[in-house]
């Protein structure tokens, strides 16, 4: 009798992004993690977003270790909203949705960061160059997020970004790059 009432049993715990996302990569990764009696099934789940109170669109789940992650773009607008949730299911069949309640979203407001604009002020100038020397050479707060500060396309963050952003403000040098 208890293996035809069995319901499944499927948590889901989604990874904050926090009230405003600012991004300076053409995708967002929003995350969660699942539990199932049985095996989540990755590729039967999705993430389901939407931009500025527009139509749900749903796109695939991926499986990193023990998190669940799917992709939202970029939208066409900064400072966007987007409402998402998550429907994960179990090798059984069984599914989950978080949040919970039907009308319900995570969700957050998306803003563009234009690599190279350290301090966040919305244009590339030398007070970026300052922050920066700051971080490489004084042990300063790194920019956040970090990717921000690696200008030339190279990871880590070195004084060869410093010179790169130097040469891009004052020289007319090639611009800050996507890594």
């Amino acid at each position: 009798n208890a293996a035809i009432d069995y319901e499944g049993s499927i948590e889901v715990n989604p990874i904050a992004t926090g009230d405003t996302v600012y991004s300076a990569f053409p995708s967002e990764t929003v995350s969660a993690t699942a539990t199932a009696v049985t095996w989540v099934d990755a590729a039967a789940s999705s993430l389901y977003y939407r931009v500025d109170g527009g139509s749900f669109v749903s796109t695939a789940l991926t499986a990193a270790e023990d998190t669940l992650q799917g992709s939202i773009p970029e939208p066409a607008a900064d400072q966007s909203t987007i409402e998402y949730y998550f429907v994960i299911k179990d090798v059984v069949g069984f599914s989950a949705r978080s949040p919970e309640a039907l009308s319900t979203f995570h969700s957050f407001v998306w803003q563009t960061m234009q690599i190279g604009d350290i301090n966040r002020d919305g244009s590339v100038t030398s007070a970026d160059v300052i922050q920066l020397v700051d971080y490489v050479f004084k042990s300063g707060p790194e920019p956040q997020p970090l990717a921000l500060g690696d200008v030339n396309g190279v990871p880590p963050i070195t004084s060869a970004d410093i010179v790169y952003l130097v040469n891009y403000i004052f020289k007319g040098g090639p611009p800050p790059v996507d890594s």
